[in-house]
């Protein structure tokens, strides 16, 4: 796996060297770390006018951490085409996929050093934006589990997202095509739970289940639960097999 680890390490050297890069992570950092303080302060005001603050149920993770959670699923649904729509569609535009079917580099050794590149910078961006939570648990009352959940989940959820923008940026050489599509087919499986129903015909059963952001919803309450954790390692495992596929029929066709 060298050959993957020097993928990775180009990739990554590129995409800080990218002033894109940090225009999309720096507006994601800033815009949660205004939804962050603004939770911060409203939680504040209803301190100060609630006399049985405890007694009403209300706390930190629940007012100030939960809503800065949700905000940040829905910042990746953005961000994230923006961030992989040059994986492969960059190589395709570059005509470089001529080089690298030529060298002895696999499919699997592209998919997977693009791929935890993409990770990486997924990890140092979710970093960013939790560290306000990490020095509030370290200042406050509010509780760790959660948020190292919330951590977890929006990782995984992240993780998916990713993996549907590599396979669709191995489709096309137009990045902004390929940012678009992925935005589309992420909004897709963000609300296909609206066309299903848990207790439904077997169909509505599945598609109550394919929706990415209703298996967040445990992570953000504290809750690891195995089935979210399966569903999201299975869901991009999948789109990460149809990158594969992408990659191994262009290098058939030549």
């Amino acid at each position: 796996m060298r050959k993957a680890g020097a993928i990775f390490r180009k990739e990554v050297r590129s995409f800080f060297y990218s002033p894109i890069a940090y225009a999309v992570v720096g507006v994601l950092v800033a815009i949660t770390g205004y939804i962050f303080y603004s939770a911060l302060v409203r939680f504040n005001m209803i301190k100060i006018n609630m006399f049985r603050m405890h007694d009403a149920g209300i706390n930190l993770n629940n007012v100030v951490l939960d809503p800065v959670f949700y905000d940040t699923a829905v910042f990746l649904l953005i961000t994230v085409p923006l961030i992989t729509m040059r994986l492969l569609a960059e190589e395709r535009r570059l005509k470089t996929f001529v080089f690298v079917f030529t060298s002895p580099v696999t499919p699997a050794e592209i998919i997977a050093g693009k791929y935890l590149s993409y990770l990486a910078v997924l990890f140092a961006s979710l970093f960013f934006v939790f560290l306000p939570s990490f020095v509030l648990v370290a200042t406050s009352d509010a509780s760790l589990p959660p948020v190292l959940t919330g951590f977890l989940g929006l990782f995984l959820l992240g993780a998916s997202f990713g993996a549907v923008g590599l396979f669709i940026s191995s489709l096309t050489e137009n990045q902004i095509v390929a940012a678009i599509l992925t935005f589309g087919v992420l909004v897709i499986f963000w609300l296909i739970h609206l066309a299903g129903d848990p207790t439904g015909t077997p169909l509505q059963q599945v598609l109550a289940n394919l929706s990415l952001i209703e298996h967040e919803r445990d992570f953000i309450r504290g809750i690891v639960n195995t089935k979210d954790l399966v569903f999201y390692i299975l869901f991009t495992a999948y789109f990460l097999v149809l990158s594969y596929l992408s990659i191994e029929s262009r290098r058939w066709r030549g």
